[in-house]
């Protein structure tokens, strides 16, 4: 065959080449620059948000293929608080970005007491024998401060028992459960509130006792002192109490202070 019809085609072959690889150098091939974010926090399990939106990851994960650039990353774990709030992390490309968080209990409790109360039928009428819980305070039993009192010290078999019975049953209600634990800062929860808790605790009690009160706050309480005498050498005249107030209505939790 004549070499002329060799050199036709592969003329056309290289001609195309040069059109291609000069196409290619006017409209070079881009990729997006991206990044990586490892994303950790204690305690783990925490939803991963990125930018207002739900990733669908708990942490501990990494979220790969971000744009570069700036992001927020929040972090949702039920009783737990990202104090953070909306943490603005850059990134690079190429880049991994750590973020760690510790995340905080969701929890308001306040310490209260001691406070000192007296018997009901104790003769100095200056003394008070009532409590109002969510204040920490003491109250004296007349007519006029029955209605905010939670509970009292009882002459009635020397008890610490729930305001209601002041007003003929129809006061504030207090209801009372016995715990096997006598250090408030020990973290137990509080049993949820069912029929069988009480309306009264004896005044001998040594452990802690749980309290739920007419507003459904919950409480944990522990008899710290005694003293005095009243009727016998077995009736002290006074206690003193202190107690865990839990802020949040319903919430049995008590976590160390």
């Amino acid at each position: 065959m004549n070499k002329k019809y060799y050199v036709l085609p592969l003329i056309l072959i290289l001609g195309l080449c040069i059109a291609s690889c000069k196409s290619n150098s006017n409209n070079p091939v881009t990729t997006n620059p991206v990044g990586t974010i490892s994303v950790h926090s204690d305690p783990s399990g925490a939803q991963i948000w990125l930018d207002g939106v739900n990733t669908g990851k708990t942490t501990p994960d990494s979220l790969i293929n971000i744009k570069t650039g700036s992001h927020t990353i929040s972090l949702v774990l039920s009783n737990y608080i990202d104090t953070s709030a909306a943490f603005v992390i850059t990134v690079s490309d190429g880049v991994n970005a750590v973020v760690e968080r510790t995340l905080v209990i969701d929890a308001s409790i306040t310490v209260l007491g001691p406070v000192q109360i007296w018997e009901s039928a104790d003769p100095n009428l200056n003394h008070q024998g009532g409590i109002i819980l969510k204040s920490g305070s003491a109250a004296v039993l007349d007519s006029a401060g029955r209605a905010s009192v939670d509970i009292f010290y009882s002459s009635n078999g020397y008890v610490i028992a729930s305001a209601q019975t002041l007003n003929n049953n129809t006061g504030r209600n207090t209801f009372f459960f016995e715990s096997l634990f006598d250090s408030l800062n020990d973290g137990v929860a509080s049993p949820v509130k069912i029929d069988i808790w009480a309306s009264n605790i004896f005044d001998t009690e040594i452990a802690y006792f749980y309290l739920y009160d007419a507003d459904m706050h919950y409480s944990k309480m522990v008899i710290t002192d005694r003293g005095g005498t009243h009727g016998s050498a077995v009736d002290p005249a006074w206690v003193k109490v202190k107690w865990l107030y839990n802020n949040k209505p319903n919430d049995v939790r008590f976590y160390p202070f």
